[in-house]
């Protein structure tokens, strides 16, 4: 069971990862980079890093700061859990991470995180689902404008009686003008 709390990061920056490659793709559509429109390679250009590069060396730091971020995580519940990561955000540039252990199915827990995210205006539910054919381990990307992005995994043990929560938040890194 402890591996499924190292699955959270590594599925939903999977899927954070196919995204940023879409972007660039629908980018690089719209508004080629400047080697594109000379013709040029991105190897052949000194300085400029190629796409893939590029998505390789944001990966890396993203598992990273999703890694320091989840050795911090505090105890919290359905009902703090947004304040929690609010604070926990504000005191570390990283993000914060939060947990907690509720004695029902995954069902519950899951609605009740998905309810406390509706309360917030900038919220929006990126992508949610099951993991697994048993039903036993979901996930949730939550975004929270250009700000933050939440990684939410619940998973329930093989009978179903208790579901674990955890929560990463990670803050938008805002590259200098």
């Amino acid at each position: 069971m402890r591996w499924a709390l190292f699955a959270l990061p590594a599925a939903c920056l999977a899927v954070a990862l196919g995204a940023l490659w879409w972007t660039q793709g629908v980018a690089d559509i719209v508004a080629p980079s400047s080697s594109e429109a000379t013709g040029q390679r991105a190897e052949d250009t000194p300085g400029e890093r190629s796409a893939v590069e590029t998505v390789d060396s944001d990966v890396e730091r993203m598992f990273e700061r999703a890694e320091v971020v989840m050795e911090k995580a505090v105890e919290s519940s359905a009902d703090s859990f947004i304040s929690d990561l609010g604070a926990g955000a504000e005191k570390g540039a990283q993000g914060a991470a939060v947990r907690w252990s509720e004695q029902r199915d995954l069902v519950g827990p899951a609605q009740d995180v998905l309810y406390a995210y509706a309360e917030l205006p900038e919220a929006e539910l990126m992508s949610s689902g099951y993991l697994d054919l048993a039903g036993n381990v979901w996930v949730a990307l939550v975004q929270g404008g250009r700000e933050w992005v939440d990684m939410v995994y619940l998973a329930s043990n093989e009978e179903r009686s208790e579901t674990d929560v955890h929560i990463v938040r990670l803050r938008a890194e805002i590259p200098d003008s």
